[in-house]
């Protein structure tokens, strides 16, 4: 029961971290939403996706709840980052998609990969190497305490390490904060 709650507060206290208010006088926002990206298609292309029931997921890709066929548990939070309510959206514990409105579309801006069943378009999941890794994705990464990550354009896909093992991967859409 942990292993399936935890996920869900980590990823939530992150969010919170990430886009919580900073207590400047912003009207209490601390943050500004950049300029409008597009949200039609995803903007980091197949290597900053995953692909979940058929359906080819990215931050920065318009959402609907009809893009995955597949019932999940929601919820809503207020976020002082954007000026919309943030929804999160978790499929059987298997992946955490987390949307907010820019430009009157529901987009998404964060994906957490929970599942070693569920891989990155390039086949990267839980339990492959750091070699694995760098034969898909390649040199040109970052590398913060335990994380990798990789950046095109105003996406990042991030994997997690421990004894040069993927144990966590998350994309998110850092481009919509300046």
């Amino acid at each position: 029961m942990l292993r399936k709650i935890l996920p869900i507060i980590l990823v939530l206290i992150a969010g919170l971290v990430l886009f919580g208010c900073n207590g400047d006088d912003n009207g209490g926002n601390g943050t500004s939403v950049a300029s409008a990206p597009d949200v039609s298609e995803g903007n980091g292309g197949d290597d900053y996706a995953f692909i979940f029931d058929g359906v080819n997921v990215s931050p920065g890709q318009a959402f609907s709840v009809d893009l995955i066929e597949r019932e999940a548990v929601i919820s809503r939070v207020p976020s002082s980052a954007f000026e919309h309510y943030v929804s999160s959206y978790n499929y059987d514990d298997l992946v955490q998609i987390s949307v907010t409105e820019i430009n009157e579309i529901e987009t998404i801006y964060f994906v957490h990969i929970l599942d070693e069943s569920i891989a990155t378009a390039n086949g990267v999941r839980f339990g492959d190497s750091v070699e694995r890794v760098r034969e898909l994705y390649g040199d040109d990464y970052e590398e913060v305490g335990v994380r990798m990550t990789y950046v095109i354009d105003e996406i990042e896909v991030s994997f997690f390490i421990r004894d040069d093992v993927v144990i966590d991967i998350e994309l998110w859409m850092y481009g919509l904060l300046q």
